[in-house]
């Protein structure tokens, strides 16, 4: 029963919110690169590191900084993290990282590292793990969501959509992002009455 507490508060949440989040980004744009270029075991295993490492990161950053914070700071945290992630995507995606040649597995980890520092992905997994009593359940769901978002492009790679139909689902995502993110802010602050 645990188990599955901690599933519902941290893991699946961590795991939808990155995924949807990726959508159409550049660390998903530089895993199309990967595919294209028919590199495929070499960009998954840099993307996994890469994940793994900045994922935990925030996680455990956000989980010590959420013990210092009350629970309505924690949700306006959330909030703003998931307006982060979804405002940005109605704009259109930057251009893709430059794919590396040569220089053995650590530049394909450089290059989706430098991708993935500081994007919406990694502020809500810190946002989620502040939240949570399981910071590891928070970087294994983000972690999971990144690599089925990387995952997919690299294994389609000339089928992957084109750029206006991966645009339109960004701006789809923006919309579920935003909304969410707004809810979850005006709740925090106590805007909505709830009928306490």
């Amino acid at each position: 029963m645990l188990l599955l507490g901690m599933c519902m508060d941290a893991l699946i949440p961590a795991l939808l919110a990155v995924l949807l989040s990726e959508t159409g980004g550049k660390t998903q744009a530089l895993a199309l690169g990967y595919g294209l270029a028919t590199r495929v075991r070499e960009g998954v295993t840099a993307l996994f590191v890469s994940s793994l490492l900045s994922y935990t990161v925030a996680a455990v950053g956000g989980y010590f900084i959420g013990q210092m914070l009350p629970a309505e700071a924690r949700s306006l945290m959330l909030g703003v993290a998931l307006l982060a992630a979804g405002l940005p995507m109605v704009t259109k995606p930057k251009p893709a990282p430059v794919l590396p040649i040569g220089g053995g597995p650590f530049k394909s980890i450089f290059a989706f590292g430098r991708a993935q520092f500081g994007d919406g992905a990694q502020f809500l997994v810190f946002a989620l793990a502040m939240r949570s009593d399981s910071p590891a359940f928070g970087a294994i769901g983000g972690l999971a969501g990144v690599m089925v978002a990387g995952f997919l492009p690299m294994a389609l790679g000339k089928d992957w959509p084109n750029q206006r139909l991966i645009q339109f689902t960004r701006w789809c995502v923006a919309v579920i992002l935003t909304i969410t993110g707004f809810w979850v802010s005006i709740n925090a602050l106590g805007i909505v009455n709830r009928g306490d």
